[in-house]
C-alpha cells in the first residue's frame, strides 16, 4: 500500500512523535501518513502558510508492507472512514483531551478530523451540542484516511520511496 507524509522537512526515516513534543491529535502521537497524496499536499500548504519564511515543504511517498505487519502480530486498529463511528469520535475526543494518552495500538487508521470537524467537536467541548448529536452531524461528512505509527515497531514497515518538493 503507499502511503503519503506531508511535512516542511524531508522525512526519509520517519521516527515516533515524542511525549515531549506531544500535541493533542486525533490518534495520540506517533507518524502520521495517509493514502491521498492531496491530503498531504494540503497539509504541507497549511504548513507553508504558518511559516511564510520556509520556501516549499515535502511530501515522502512510502510503500506499507500490511501483509508483513498484519503477520507480525503488532496490534492494529482501524476505523471506517465513512460514516463517522461513536467508537471514533470517543477515540479522537480522548486523544485530544487526554495529555500523552496510551491506547496500547502500534497503529490506527481512520478519518483524518479537518475543519469542518473541529466545529462540530467545538460545538460539543462547548456544550452547545451533546455527544449523539455531535455524531449524527459528523455522519454525512466524506473524510480522508489517516494512518498513525504509533511505535516505532510499526515503522519498520514503511519504507521511503521518494519525496516530492511541495509549493506554495
Amino acid at each position: 500500500m503507499t502511503l503519503y507524509h506531508g511535512s516542511v522537512v524531508k522525512v526519509e526515516s520517519p521516527s515516533i512523535m515524542t511525549r515531549a513534543s506531544y500535541r493533542p491529535l486525533d490518534f495520540g502521537a506517533g507518524f502520521y501518513t495517509t493514502t491521498s497524496y492531496d491530503q498531504a499536499a494540503r497539509w504541507v500548504r497549511n504548513r507553508l502558510e504558518m511559516n511564510p519564511d520556509l520556501p516549499c515543504g515535502y511530501v515522502t511517498v512510502y510503500e506499507f508492507d500490511e501483509k508483513g505487519f498484519m503477520a507480525s502480530g503488532l496490534r492494529r486498529l482501524d476505523f471506517p472512514n465513512s460514516p463517522i463511528s461513536a467508537d471514533w469520535f470517543r477515540f479522537v475526543m480522548r486523544n485530544r483531551r487526554e495529555r500523552n494518552p496510551e491506547h496500547g495500538y502500534d497503529l490506527v487508521s481512520g478519518p483524518v478530523a479537518n475543519d469542518r470537524v473541529y466545529t462540530v467537536i467545538a460545538a460539543y467541548e462547548a456544550g452547545f451540542v451533546s455527544e449523539e448529536d455531535a455524531i449524527v452531524r459528523l455522519k454525512p461528512y466524506r473524510l480522508a484516511d489517516q494512518y498513525l505509527f504509533h511505535t516505532p515497531e510499526s515503522l519498520v514497515f514503511l519504507k521511503a520511496m521518494t519525496t516530492v518538493e511541495v509549493q506554495r
